[in-house]
This record gives structure tokens, sequence and C-alpha cells, in this order.
């Protein structure tokens, strides 16, 4: 990452706007810094017409919390969204 920055920077002493699209290792590891560590406990999904998952219905346009700090990255979720995507009747 250092090395991205030095190359991009060269001489200049502080970051342009245009300088961002550049540095595009810098910003893998931003977003994936935001993915295993969220800044919001929470974020929320308007499903756009009615499911059933898991024999429970859920209406269309209901509002569906999920929660970000849940999805540890040390846990293999494999089976779990396989077992959930199978039961969902659209």
């Amino acid at each position: 990452m250092q090395e991205e920055v030095d190359a991009v920077m060269a001489s200049k002493s502080f970051v342009d706007y245009k300088d961002l699209n550049k540095l595009n290792y810098c910003g893998q590891v931003f977003k994936e810094t935001l993915r295993l560590y969220p800044p919001a406990p929470a974020t929320a999904r308007e499903n756009p017409e009615e499911v059933i998952v898991s024999g429970f219905r859920i209406p269309a346009h209901s509002w569906l919390w999920v929660g970000t700090v849940s999805f540890f990255p040390c846990f293999d979720t494999t089976s779990l969204f396989e077992s959930i995507s199978h039961s969902i009747d659209l």
C-alpha cells in the first residue's frame, strides 16, 4: 500500500481529489476494512415483493433490518445461505 501511495504522490505533499482514483489498492483495503468492521451495527432494506423464508411470510414492501456485526469473517456462512436460498419461494 505504501508503494502505491509513493508512486501516486511522487513529490506532492497533499492528496488531490483526482489522485484518489489512482489509489486502487488503498480503496480496496478501505472497503475490506469497512466490510470486516462496519461502522453501523445494522442496515435496513425494503423487499419489493412478498417472499416466504423458512416458512415465514414476509409481506411486500416490508422493511428488513440486517445486523452487520453478525457476519463474522471467521464464520463460514456458505451452508447457512445455501439452506436459506433453497427455502425462498419467489
